[in-house]
């Protein structure tokens, strides 16, 4: 079944690929609660409470202090039933405690039996009330660097005229106090360190050490088209780190604090460029096989970033001279790599420790792999035999290729999922634009 999508929903995804937006609300009736992502559930089912990666900061930081900061700490049930106060609201909180009875636990519930969300801070998980697939909040989430939730304004769908006076005292404070949330965490300008030249569509990463944590934030952002950025955080201490495809990686080690109605702190990023480090490191791994053309390729510059900064570099040099002297052990005496490879030299050596030969590496990384080293062309004749010792200096039977893919470490494995993703949304994004 093919979906038409709406003009204005369309002009909506249109506005939200092409605009980058730091902070967004869509506002809605029906309810009193201020509902933050995911508003889908993973398993389908109806209700069933799905975070996402920055569940912290669309909720709450997760920081309970025995004293109150002049009206930036709340007392919030958590998941295991536990009511505490916690410091410093965010996002959805934001805006339920300075509505003006968003957050109130003694207000009634809409309708005869309606629960009331004020007995939880006047916020709730989007699919932990109801599942909703293809939420605005969501798309925004997964597809741009915006952060958004919806709020549920009131019981009435339909406000008479004679109390939009009375909604807007409601919720004036609130919105104001829920733009300045644009500010939380740090902001900056990524740009090229030699020419000074703003780098677009460097992927920002967020690591949570704070007291000892070590929680990579699955959900990075991009700079944008002067290579400004932005990262919305809450207070703690975080690694922050750019990745540009070209660039060597840099990280920050960065004090998130608390800063009511002041800018977001800046950290900006000057990245140095490696043409040449990219280019000796395409000879040393050499060609990848691409899993869906099946086609060799040259390894991309975060494929070399990861290879290069893992211990098993050495490894690939050995298997990689290993392979050449299985292909010029083949080649028969005809042919003057062969020779010069068994031959002699007829001079005499000069005095003192003679040189090691290549011929002499070679037997080494075979005894190093359970081969005696000696005979060793005759082996490389009996291709079979020559890989069964050979292949587990690459980590095992599955090809070269295997360890490229087992070298990437999982920060850059979910950073890359995530791009991925991103890069989908918008593929179906312009489909859709092209079809409509």
């Amino acid at each position: 079944m093919v979906f038409k999508i709406q003009p204005e929903t369309k002009a909506v995804m249109r506005l939200i690929m092409q605009v980058p937006f730091v902070l967004s609300a869509n506002l809605h009736g029906g309810d009193l609660v201020a509902n933050y992502p995911y508003d889908a559930s993973r398993s389908g089912a109806t209700t069933e409470y799905t975070k996402s990666p920055d569940d912290q900061t669309f909720r709450t930081t997760a920081i309970p202090v025995p004293w109150d900061l002049s009206g930036f700490s709340v007392l919030v049930k958590s998941d295991n039933g536990v009511t505490a106060k916690f410091c410093c609201r965010h996002l959805a909180l934001a805006y339920s405690t300075h509505h003006k009875n968003m957050a109130s636990p003694q207000r009634r519930g809409c309708g005869d039996d309606g629960y009331n969300f004020g007995k939880q801070g006047g916020i709730t998980n989007g699919a932990a009330w109801y599942s909703v697939q293809g939420g605005m909040q969501d798309f925004n989430y997964l597809s741009s660097n915006d952060f958004e939730i919806t709020l549920e304004l009131g019981c009435d769908k339909y406000p008479s005229t004679s109390s939009l006076r009375e909604e807007w005292e409601n919720n004036k404070d609130a919105l104001i106090h829920y733009m300045w949330q644009a500010h939380i965490g740090i902001k900056g300008h990524v740009k090229d360190a030699v020419t000074g030249r703003p780098l677009s569509n460097t992927v920002i990463h967020a690591k949570n050490i704070t007291a000892g944590r070590n929680d990579d934030i699955q959900h990075d952002v991009t700079s944008v088209h002067d290579g400004d950025y932005w990262r919305l955080l809450t207070p703690g201490q975080y690694v922050i780190t750019a990745y540009h495809e070209g660039y060597s990686p840099l990280s920050h080690r960065v004090n998130v604090r608390e800063r009511p109605h002041q800018e977001a702190q800046r950290v900006d990023f000057h990245l140095q460029p490696l043409p040449l480090l990219n280019k000796v490191l395409r000879k040393i791994f050499g060609a990848k096989r691409d899993e869906v053309t099946e086609e060799w390729r040259k390894l991309h510059n975060t494929e070399l970033q990861a290879l290069y900064s893992s211990p098993d570099i050495i490894r690939n040099i050995k298997f990689t001279r290993l392979r050449w002297a299985e292909h010029v052990a083949r080649m028969g005496e005809s042919r003057n790599a062969y020779r010069v490879l068994i031959g002699r030299a007829e001079e005499k050596r000069l005095l003192g420790k003679p040189r090691r030969r290549w011929e002499d590496n070679i037997k080494m990384e075979l005894r190093e792999v359970g081969y005696d080293g000696r005979d060793w062309i005759n082996l490389a004749q009996d291709r079979d035999r020559w890989r069964a010792y050979v292949q587990p200096t690459n980590g095992g039977d599955r090809g070269p290729e295997a360890e490229y893919e087992e070298s990437y470490d999982e920060v850059l494995r979910d950073r890359l999922v995530n791009n991925l993703r991103k890069k989908w949304l918008f593929n179906a994004y312009k489909r859709a634009m092209s079809t409509n």
